[in-house]
């Protein structure tokens, strides 16, 4: 019997976990999106001073959430994501707004990307 209570016990306890991490996953996912629309935004309009600070709000979000994502998500996926949010700097202190915007466009795409890598479907699972 303690067998069975304790199997029980690890399934519930897996199963949680599985549950935590895609959440908070796709609460990552949003979040970066969401910021990435916004930075396009910003940049269509052409305020360089409202770019910067959004950028540099979206940079340090990555960076605080990217420990988490490597939790979550395979490194492969993940790494296109970090060349492109890494090159984001770059182009902006560079000037070109359309290869810039293009950039947050396939960030934007790449999260969407992960999360639907990450959910409970049976195609995920085979």
């Amino acid at each position: 019997m303690k067998r069975i209570v304790i199997a029980v016990v690890c399934l519930i306890l897996a199963v949680g976990i599985s549950v935590f991490g895609y959440l908070d996953l796709t609460r990552i996912s949003e979040a970066m999106q969401t910021q990435a629309s916004a930075l396009i935004q910003s940049a269509s309009t052409e305020n360089t001073q409202e770019t910067a600070a959004q950028l540099a709000c979206f940079l340090e979000d990555y960076t605080r959430y990217s420990t988490r994502l490597g939790a979550y998500v395979n490194h492969g996926e993940l790494d296109d994501t970090e060349l492109l949010v890494r090159g984001l700097q770059d182009k902006f202190e560079s000037g070109n707004t359309e290869e810039f915007t293009e950039d947050l466009y396939e960030i934007q795409y790449q999260f969407a990307h992960l999360t639907g890598s990450e959910s409970p479907k049976l195609q995920n699972v085979f």
